[in-house]
């Protein structure tokens, strides 16, 4: 199973997920706080950047490059989480959310908010 090794705010995660799996999905799944708001591309509040493994993800897709542009998505600055499928082990970070009043986080999370 592909590791992930995650570096957040509060601390570095190493978490085990499915090979094929959602990244952001198999994360929460496994109780990481990764940020999002719509899980459909469209908002960019899972904007992640993929430190190492950046050939071990699905290939980007049309709402990454519309929404982050071809250049930052093909240099590997930006990825969207949510858009993600993970095939082997990767190194990531999220950026900071737009706006924490209005993104969600996984359950459990202090300040965070739930559907």
């Amino acid at each position: 199973m592909p590791k992930v090794v995650s570096y957040l705010p509060d601390g570095n995660r190493v978490t085990e997920i499915k090979k094929g799996d959602n990244l952001l999905d198999a994360m929460l799944d496994k109780g990481v706080p990764l940020s999002y708001d719509c899980k459909d591309g469209v908002c960019g509040s899972c904007r992640t950047k993929i430190i190492v493994g950046k050939d071990n993800v699905s290939n980007p897709t049309f709402q990454e490059r519309q929404l982050l542009g071809h250049d930052e998505v093909d240099r590997g600055l930006s990825r969207l989480a949510c858009q993600m499928t993970v095939e082997g082990d990767l190194e990531i970070q999220q950026y900071a959310p737009r706006s924490i009043s209005t993104t969600k986080y996984a359950p459990g999370v202090p300040n965070s908010t739930e559907d």
